[in-house]
Formats: C-alpha cells, sequence, structure tokens
C-alpha cells in the first residue's frame, strides 16, 4: 500500500502534527483536540474534485485558495486557518503545500493517470457544454433535423464524459464520512450543516437500494418502509418500532451500517468514521470495531477513526495481536482464529494510532510488543485513581 504522509502546523487546536497515515489510522483524545480537524483535512485532499480540480487551477494560487477555503467551509473547519498555516499533504495521487506564512501554494499530480483524467475530463466538460449551446441556437432556428444530428454527437460525448469520470473514480480513493452527529440524518425537519445534509443525502439514496438490512451483533433488522417514509428497527422478538423511539446506539449505527453496506464494491473507499462507541456498551464497541475492519480495510480501503473510547484501541490490538499470532506462529494459529476470526483481523503495519492533545499528534505505536501502546491514555486513570485513593484515606482518616 502506498504511503501517505500529513504535516499540519498552526490549523486550529493542532500547532504541529506530523502523520503516517497506513489502512487503519485512528486519532484518540478529548473533545476539541483535534482529531475531527485532521480527520476533515484528510477527507478534502482525498475529495474527488479537490483532486481533479486542484492542479488545473495551478499557478492561480488565489483561485487554489479559494477553491481550498471552499472544502474547508463544506466541513466547517475554514475558522481554522490562519496566517502561518502550513499543510502538506501527499499521496499516490497528489502532492499539495499550503503556506499562507510564505505564500506558496502548490499541488501536483504523483499518479500519470488521474493527471491524464484531470485534463480530459475538463476538455471533453467544454466541448459537451459548447455542443449543447450549439444545439440550443438550433432548436431555436427550427432546424429540427441538424437539431437531431447534433443531439446525437452530444449524447456520445455524455457517455464518454462518462467513462472518464468512473475511470477517475476507479482510480482515487472515494470519500465516506460518517459524522458524529449521524443520528440528526433519521430525525424529521433536522437543521444540518453541509456535509451532514450531503450525508444525508447519500443515506436517503442508499436506503432505497437496499430497504433491508441485519445488524447481527445488535440481533436486530433496519427496515425502511419507502411508501410512508418510515425508518423502522425490528427487535430479536420480532417487534417492529419508529427508528425514532429506538436507543440511541441503535439510532447512530443504523446510518452507518446503510452507508458502509451500500458502497460500490467495484471503488476503492477511505473511510472516514467520527465516534463509532457513539451510545454504544464496550462489548458492543467491540463488535463494532471488528465489523468495520472486515467492512472497510479490504483491498486498497482505508480507514480512518476518531474516538474518546480506550475500548476501541483494546479491541482494535485484538485484532491486531490474533494476525501476528496466526502469522509468526501457525502451530497456534487455529485458537487466534477461534478468539478473533481471521476477517477481523489486521496487521500491525498496517495500523497507526495517534493521540491528539496540546496542538500535536503523539504515535503511540509500541514497536517492540507489535500493539498499540495504550501508556499515553493511562494518565487519565492515575489520576482516577490518586483522587480515589486521597478520598480512600480522608474516609479512614475521620473514621479514626
Amino acid at each position: 500500500m502506498a504511503k501517505e504522509t500529513l504535516v499540519v502546523k498552526n490549523f486550529g487546536p493542532i500547532r504541529e502534527a506530523e502523520l503516517d497515515l497506513r489502512k487503519v489510522t485512528v486519532f484518540i483524545g478529548e473533545q476539541a483536540s483535534g482529531k475531527s480537524a485532521l480527520a476533515k483535512l484528510l477527507a478534502v485532499f482525498h475529495s474527488v474534485g479537490f483532486i481533479r480540480s486542484a492542479p488545473g487551477l495551478f499557478p492561480l494560487h488565489s483561485a487554489f485558495l479559494g477553491f481550498f477555503i471552499d472544502r474547508l467551509k463544506f466541513y466547517e473547519v475554514s475558522e481554522y486557518l490562519n496566517d502561518d498555516t502550513f499543510i502538506e499533504f501527499k499521496s499516490e495521487v497528489i502532492h499539495t503545500v499550503i503556506d499562507l506564512k510564505n505564500n506558496k501554494i502548490w499541488a501536483e499530480y504523483t499518479n500519470e493517470k488521474v493527471h491524464l483524467l484531470s485534463k480530459e475530463i475538463p476538455e471533453l466538460s467544454r466541448e459537451y457544454n459548447k455542443k449543447g449551446l450549439e444545439q440550443q441556437e438550433v432548436f431555436t432556428s427550427k432546424q429540427f433535423d441538424e437539431a437531431g444530428l447534433l443531439k446525437v454527437k452530444i449524447d456520445n460525448l455524455w457517455e464518454i464524459l462518462q467513462k472518464k469520470e468512473y475511470e477517475l473514480q476507479k482510480v482515487i480513493l472515494q470519500i465516506n464520512y460518517v459524522p458524529a452527529d449521524r443520528i440528526a440524518v433519521t430525525v424529521a425537519n433536522s437543521f444540518l450543516s453541509q456535509y451532514m445534509s450531503f450525508f444525508k443525502d447519500n443515506f436517503d439514496r442508499n436506503r432505497l437500494l437496499r430497504n433491508q438490512f441485519a445488524i447481527p451483533f445488535l440481533n436486530i433488522n433496519y427496515l425502511y418502509d419507502k411508501n410512508n417514509n418510515g425508518n423502522y428497527v425490528i427487535l430479536k422478538s420480532g417487534k417492529q418500532i419508529n427508528i425514532e423511539a429506538a436507543a440511541s446506539g441503535i439510532q447512530s449505527l443504523v446510518p452507518l451500517h446503510v452507508t458502509i453496506d451500500t458502497v460500490n464494491p467495484v471503488l476503492k473507499y477511505l473511510f472516514i468514521i467520527e465516534e463509532p462507541e457513539l451510545n454504544l456498551y464496550p462489548t458492543t464497541q467491540k463488535k463494532l470495531l471488528e465489523y468495520l475492519i472486515e467492512k472497510c480495510t479490504k483491498g486498497d480501503n482505508r480507514l480512518i477513526i476518531t474516538t474518546h473510547s480506550p475500548y476501541i484501541l483494546t479491541a482494535l490490538n485484538n485484532c491486531i495481536q490474533a494476525h501476528t499470532v496466526a502469522h509468526m506462529h501457525p502451530e497456534s494459529a487455529e485458537q487466534a482464529n477461534e478468539l478473533v476470526p481471521p476477517e477481523y483481523q489486521i496487521a500491525y503495519k498496517d495500523v497507526m494510532a495517534y493521540y491528539v492533545a496540546d496542538g500535536t499528534a503523539k504515535p503511540i505505536m509500541h514497536e517492540e510488543f507489535q500493539m498499540i501502546d495504550a501508556n499515553a491514555l493511562d494518565d487519565v486513570s492515575n489520576e482516577l485513581g490518586r483522587v480515589f485513593d486521597q478520598l480512600l484515606d480522608l474516609k479512614y482518616q475521620n473514621q479514626d
């Protein structure tokens, strides 16, 4: 898998961070620490519109910057830009630098096929629009025979344009962003931001493609009744209830499942999941993490998770350790596979976890033991334990 890197300086809560991105990348930390800021930056740089258009705007850096800011506004992080913001992203598709302090803003393709397609598509689009104007003029002059001939030409151009667009989609990662406030898409008349509206549109479209599916580890089924525009949950008992009356954990899982289970298997995706643990019991968090590994890491797919939950890290460590045991100790592979089935396992080299705090993102991988090192999170437990010990001392002191 091709390497991806992201360097960020002075962007919102992030003072300085250097990221090495893997098949699975996890950002863990307190609220407002910058986890989502990093995830949304990655969504911007992977977006089809940005990849196809950004180098085409070069060297008009003001236009490039405007386009970049528009994408940041879409994800509601444009206000994080400062006069000294520096961002550099490099992938197998594009290399981008946004250096506002030195007024250096540029991008270049690192993939020749993407480069060629990104030149061909705008040219075809301009030709298609030109032919459309010609056709409109012919219709205006009521030369119906010529209009018919021109329409055939336009239809051919449209076919070619769509094929080129699809070729580009197959080369780059498609963004599948699942926001933390996803519960809102199942509630009528909710006020939604731009990217939430986009997520809701996808949800509405995808549930038409597949209006019923199971969430096995919850022992429930989801049903969309398009005739009545109703979202329902079918419980293990067989009882059917409106999703708005279901538990909040179920409400957060349904749009996540609909979004992930209806992707095009021909394409490859960057899945960005914010707070998968929302309103879920620890054992359910484990099962959900396993589901994400199975569904979101096949082939060239990548997965980014932002989380507050150490249980997510623990579950991911189990997936890593099972893979390590199965490959390093074949004699124990069967037992490891019973504990963690192969479809949930992932190689240590394909995982990176960062603790986001104090304006930076610190890698928390333990190279010697080939696992995520959660010691960076132990400070919280230690502080809670210290307070508890002091309270116990006070309790018994008062008894004396």
